[in-house]
C-alpha cells in the first residue's frame, strides 16, 4: 500500500521544533504516544507504518478511543493527529516498512510483537545505516529500555551481549518477577473477562523520553546515551533510571565502529 499523506494546517503557523523526518515502526500504546507528542511538539514530517489492528485489549494504554477499533493502527492514529492536533506537520502513514525506512533521517521502533521485532533487528535493519531508537517496555510497564544504534554505536545484539555481563543491567531484568508478584496485576469484569493493568501514565512518560532525546538530536546531531534503562518500583511514582553507551561485543559479529572508535 502507498503511504498517504495527510496535511495539518494550523492558525497560526509556528515553527517546526524538530528538523528531522522521522519514522515510526509501531504504532501501538507506546508508539502512539510517540506520534502524538512528536506531532504536538512540531516534527518536520512523521513516517508510520504498523501491519496490526486497533483491538479492545489495546485501549488501555494506547492514545485511540474506540470509534477507531478493528482499523489499521497506523491509519487511525494519523486521522487522529488530523482532527485533535494543532501543530502544523505532515502525517504519512500505511503499511510500507521499506519506505518509511528509506524516507526518515531516524528511525523509531517500537514494535511490541517479538517475532516481527526480531525480523527487524536482526534482519531487516542489520546493516541499517541511520540512526535507530529502539524502544520496549515490559509486561505491566515494571521496565522501559530505550537502545540507540548508529555506525557509532555497537548493534542492539550487543546490548543484549552487555545486559548479561553488567551487574546493574542483569540485577534490573531479575527484579521484574518480584515487582510482578507485589502487583494486583489483574481484574475480572462484568462479563468475566481477566484484564492486567496498563499504567498509562508509565507510557506516557517513557514516550516523553524518547521525544526528548528525539529533539535535542535534532538540535545537536548527537545522543546524550546509547541506552536507558528505567525500572518502575510496586511502591514508586519515579522511575530509578540508568544511562550508559553502547560499545562494540567482542563476541557480536556486527561491523559498528563502537565508541571507543568515535570522539
Amino acid at each position: 500500500m502507498k503511504v498517504q499523506m495527510i496535511s495539518i494546517d494550523t492558525i497560526p503557523k509556528r515553527q517546526t521544533e524538530i528538523g528531522l523526518n522521522v519514522g515510526l515502526i509501531g504504532v501501538g500504546s507506546l508508539g502512539s504516544n510517540v506520534a502524538r507528542l512528536l506531532v504536538n511538539k512540531g516534527v518536520k514530517t512523521l513516517y508510520m507504518s504498523d501491519h496490526d489492528i486497533l483491538k479492545p485489549e489495546n485501549l488501555g494504554g494506547h492514545i485511540l478511543p474506540s470509534m477507531f477499533l478493528y482499523e489499521n493502527k497506523a491509519n487511525a492514529v494519523a486521522n487522529y493527529l488530523m482532527h485533535h492536533l494543532v501543530k502544523e506537520t505532515e502525517v504519512y502513514f500505511g503499511n510500507n516498512d521499506e519506505e518509511v525506512f528509506e524516507k526518515a533521517d531516524l528511525l523509531v521502533v517500537t514494535v511490541g510483537d517479538n517475532e516481527a521485532f526480531n525480523i527487524l533487528a536482526f534482519n531487516k535493519l542489520q546493516n541499517y545505516k541511520k540512526p535507530i531508537i529502539w524502544a520496549w517496555v515490559s509486561p505491566h510497564n515494571i521496565i522501559h529500555k530505550m537502545v540507540i544504534t548508529s555506525k557509532k554505536t555497537g548493534c542492539l545484539n550487543c546490548f543484549f551481549l552487555l545486559e548479561k555481563k553488567d551487574k546493574t543491567l542483569r540485577h534490573i531484568n531479575e527484579k521484574v518477577n518480584e515487582e510482578l508478584s507485589k502487583l494486583d496485576i489483574s481484574y475480572i469484569d462484568l462479563c468475566g473477562n481477566p484484564h492486567t493493568v496498563s499504567f498509562p501514565e508509565r507510557m506516557v512518560e517513557f514516550a516523553a523520553k524518547i521525544v526528548a532525546t528525539i529533539s535535542l538530536y535534532a538540535k545537536t546531531k548527537r545522543f546524550e546515551f546509547d541506552y536507558l534503562v528505567e525500572y518502575w518500583d510496586a511502591n514508586t511514582s519515579i522511575p530509578t533510571t540508568f544511562t550508559g553507551l553502547l560499545n562494540v561485543d567482542n563476541e557480536c559479529g556486527c561491523e559498528g565502529q563502537g565508541r571507543e572508535n568515535n570522539v
